[in-house]
């Protein structure tokens, strides 16, 4: 997937957010999520000049850029706290 087609991916994926992220799971949520999800994938395919894509195909990529997001974070704070301790010994 392009960088274009993953930025576009993440501008939908915050605009049906409050839908896809929400943590219940009966039935009718289940439907409301596979419904938004189908209404991001065709916004997705009208826009996208690569070929259409699946709604399984764009939840897998989401799922890597949260996880990818979330290891520069991780990596980011581990940094902050050994230098800040690194600074404090030094002094």
């Amino acid at each position: 997937m392009t960088a274009p087609e993953k930025e576009l991916l993440t501008d939908l994926c915050v605009k049906f957010s409050n839908v896809t992220e929400c943590k219940k799971t009966h039935g009718a949520t289940r439907l409301s999520k596979a419904a938004a999800w189908d209404q991001l994938c065709e916004e997705f395919n009208a826009v996208s000049r690569e070929g259409p894509r699946t709604v399984s195909q764009l939840k897998y990529v989401r799922i890597r850029l949260v996880n990818f997001s979330a290891s520069f974070y991780f990596i980011g704070t581990i940094l902050s706290v050994i230098s800040s301790w690194f600074i404090a010994l030094m002094h």
